[in-house]
């Protein structure tokens, strides 16, 4: 294979002036939300989102002193960023896994409540197959006491 250049010639392609800057987001943009398990990317949170999206599995995984650690290392990053860690909220994904109890994610829900994560998202994917099942499974969550 010959690697060597080549000169394409072509008719340039009239474009407008313009200016490259950067633009920055209006304050109508969605808000930015990132996951991250790194310390790098914790840190990232930090600097440049809108917001954290953090993950616990049910069962077993809700961890709240890992949530509080990865927590404190995004408000750090952020007041070295000069940013507000007020404005940086929260939500945390509840993975459930399959035969997973309605009860056991309620238990869930209440303990990072309790713990000033007050933003979840139950993630069904695996817990549950059809749309009647899914159903029936957040009405037994709901009648849960959160």
């Amino acid at each position: 294979m010959d690697h060597r250049p080549r000169r394409v010639r072509r008719r340039p392609l009239p474009l407008p002036a313009g200016v490259g800057e950067p633009q920055t987001r209006s304050a109508a943009a969605p808000p930015i939300y990132l996951g991250a398990w790194s310390a790098a990317g914790v840190r990232r949170i930090g600097r440049r989102a809108d917001g954290w999206l953090a993950v616990v599995e049910v069962p077993g995984g809700v961890r709240i002193d890992v949530l509080n650690a990865q927590r404190r290392a995004i408000d750090e990053a952020a007041g070295a960023a000069g940013r507000d860690p007020a404005g940086i909220r929260t939500h945390v994904r509840i993975n459930v896994k399959a035969g997973t109890p309605a009860g056991q994610v309620g238990d869930a829900v209440k303990l990072l409540r309790d713990n000033g994560y007050h933003d979840a998202f139950v993630d069904m994917l695996y817990a549950v197959v059809g749309t009647d099942d899914q159903l029936d499974w957040v009405q037994r969550l709901l009648a849960v006491d959160a």
